[in-house]
């Protein structure tokens, strides 16, 4: 029978040793250093992921330091056959024109290959005119266009339906014959200043759109194949956008106050001619999936809505998923508190549940499939890893890793993210998510809260590689959706109108201390960090809560909201510049108080140490602003780490400037203790 002095020191021996095991887990399970930051950035270089329309191949675009790769891959012996150069420009839109052949749109142009890269040619270029030779800016604008594919058109082997889209924003719509390159006008928008026509899954047009004194006008093309018809305006009582990506809404006189008030978005046309699918919050304070008939001017049917979630935001379009063959709907995915699938076909959701069954871990989208629905691509995605790519075959049940994310951990294990909601003091609610380490906690954590950027965006629970630095590390992360982020219905959305540096940065705060009543977090150890509007309220969050935060890092923040909404003027960026004028502070009216809400002219009351980076050629955020912010330092005590990074744009891509910049935040939270 052991001593009482026997038991005692074992005990302690335990506890020692219950401790240590406690500081390995703290920093991730790689052995007994922090996983390095090198795997936690590495991603897939392959993207653009297509199977063929008999299900025989699988196409991707391999990113390389100095081009890209088409890749081809034979899914009935699973083994890449072909690999096809495609040159230094950014190949998108990856598409199966025949079982052998595919296009694809790289800078402007579209152009056509075989799967083994032979007779490959470019269908059409963008600059489109006949006498290349007299070459001047002025000709150049003229004539320039940019191209995207509407349709692959299944009834004419020969032919696909493209648009293409002026320096005015002027959209044409033509027929173009891939042998020969012959066109054919279906749709001109010149007459009318249309800058967006839809077609339905046949390829004819349906619909047209333009901005006009603020409001959005739609026309029906009454003969669309001639480019001098009449079109017929139809008077549409709902007010808003028609279509929510920037590029379509950034010329003529779309307001800010439009886009962000609107309640209908067309999405795409169906089979019939006349319906449309669209996401509308029409009597409603959430986006749904809709039936909308043109000639009717109503929706059809609900199809399908979630109560805590957009079907469809601001800054987000649901994907729906056809099979033209059987001319129907098969579902749709949209992003929840992470991307989530609907299916509206039994042959799907059984598919699916198969998936989920196997991949319990995982979020399973299906991707792409064959016509025959017997081959299927799958994108899994984790808070825990940046993604894999399978293909599946139910028939075969073969299951093949095309791309894999989790395997460039090598073995690291990141702990995973959960959603949970916290309350501000008038009752509204938010959706975040708490990253914590692996192990058992015995006190509460430094603990990093990250901010989006927009700020009309928003986080979901999918990988983040700055929270799994930081939670290897030992760090508690909480990245924290406030009002004004999208996704969470039009009164969320709305709220966070004239509030970038006030309710947001409360609702921020407010998400800090709920995490300090939880007992997560250190109240003597928070630290806040983001990009563009994130590294933005990192800053200001020090000014309004000065006592709360220790240390900030600011990636591409605007530090001149005047300066910020003056070039948007200045460049005749004019959807941003309305945009900003309304969401944000009106620039003629309110100079004074944008003043007041900038981190340049708070100098006086930046007392939180911080670092702040910025990228030398920020097309959005002017780099000017950074060397103003750093003048107007030398007459201030303030001595922070400010780096302009070469080669970089708004944010960071290279993953070495990024891991710099995450390293250095986390010596100054760790120096700042």
């Amino acid at each position: 029978m052991a001593s009482h002095k026997g038991i005692l020191i074992m005990k302690i021996m335990t506890s020692f040793l219950s401790l240590f095991i406690a500081m390995l887990l703290a920093v991730g399970s790689h052995g007994d250093e922090p996983v390095e930051a090198d795997l936690l950035y590495r991603t897939m270089d392959g993207y653009g992921y297509s199977i063929s329309p008999k299900g025989r191949y699988l196409a991707q675009v391999n990113e390389r330091p100095l081009d890209y790769m088409l890749v081809i891959t034979d899914l009935e012996k699973s083994e890449i056959v072909y690999e096809v150069p495609l040159g230094k420009y950014y190949p998108y839109n990856l598409t199966w024109f025949t079982p052998r052949r595919l296009i694809y749109e790289q800078g402007g142009q579209l152009v056509a290959t075989n799967i083994d890269g032979a007779e490959r040619r470019v269908v059409l270029e963008n600059v489109d005119w006949k006498d290349k030779k007299y070459f001047s800016k002025r000709w150049y604008n003229k004539y320039y266009r940019q191209w995207r594919i509407l349709n692959i058109l299944p009834d004419d082997p020969e032919v696909i339906l493209v648009e293409s889209r002026d320096k005015n924003d002027i959209a044409r719509v033509q027929r173009v014959n891939v042998y020969t390159g012959e066109k054919d006008i279906v749709a001109d928008g010149k007459p009318y200043k249309v800058s967006r026509w839809y077609v339905d899954r046949a390829g004819h047009v349906i619909l047209g759109t333009r901005v006009k004194k603020n409001k959005i006008e739609f026309y029906l093309p009454n003969k669309p194949s001639n480019p001098d018809g009449e079109a017929g305006k139809v008077e549409y009582s709902l007010k808003g956008s028609v279509n929510q990506h920037e590029d379509y809404l950034r010329q003529g006189n779309m307001t800010g106050e439009n886009l962000i008030n609107r309640n209908l978005s067309i999405i795409e046309g169906g089979y019939d001619g006349d319906t449309v699918y669209v996401a509308e919050n029409i009597n409603t304070n959430h986006f749904r999936l809709s039936s909308y008939s043109i000639s009717r001017q109503q929706v059809i049917e609900v199809l399908y809505e979630d109560q805590n979630y957009d079907v469809g935001s601001l800054s987000e379009e649901p994907i729906l998923h056809f099979h033209d063959k059987e001319k129907k709907l098969l579902g749709m995915t949209y992003v929840a508190d992470r991307a989530k699938s609907v299916w509206f076909d039994e042959r799907m959701q059984t598919v699916q549940d198969v998936l989920d069954r196997r991949y319990k871990e995982d979020n399973n989208i299906l991707w792409d499939w064959s016509s025959d629905l017997e081959k299927f691509l799958v994108y899994q995605q984790s808070s825990q890893h940046a993604g894999r790519v399978l293909s599946y075959l139910p028939e075969k049940k073969r299951i093949g890793v095309q791309a894999d994310a989790k395997a460039l951990l090598e073995g690291a294990v990141i702990p995973p993210t959960q959603t949970v909601h916290y309350s501000s003091a008038d009752g509204t609610q938010h959706e975040s998510y708490l990253t914590l380490p692996v192990g058992e906690r015995s006190q509460p954590l430094p603990t990093v809260i990250m901010v989006h950027g927009g700020p009309w965006a928003r986080y979901t629970n999918d990988y983040n590689a700055d929270a799994a630095y930081f939670v290897t590390r030992g760090y508690a992360v909480l990245q924290v959706n406030f009002r004004g982020s999208t996704g969470f219905g039009r009164d969320y959305l709305l709220a966070g109108i004239k509030q970038i540096d006030s309710l947001m940065l409360d609702d921020i705060a407010d998400g800090a201390k709920w995490a300090v009543a939880k007992k997560y977090t250190d109240p003597k150890r928070i630290y806040i960090m983001g990009t563009s509007y994130g590294g933005y309220a990192a800053l200001m969050s020090t000014v309004r809560h000065p006592k709360l935060y220790r240390a900030a890092a600011s990636l591409a923040a605007p530090l001149n909201l005047v300066t910020q909404i003056a070039d948007y003027k200045k460049n005749d960026n004019h959807f941003a510049y309305a945009f900003w004028n309304y969401a944000v502070g009106d620039l003629k009216k309110g100079k004074k108080q944008l003043k007041k809400m900038s981190p340049v002219f708070n100098l006086n009351k930046l007392h939180t140490p911080f670092i702040l980076f910025h990228g030398e050629d920020d097309g959005i955020v002017s780099v000017k602003q950074v060397r103003e912010f750093e003048k107007q330092l030398k007459k201030s005590k303030l001595k922070p780490k400010i780096r302009v990074i070469k080669g970089e744009g708004h944010g960071l891509d290279s993953s070495s400037n990024q891991i710099y910049y995450i390293e250095s935040a986390l010596r100054l939270f760790e120096k700042e203790g």
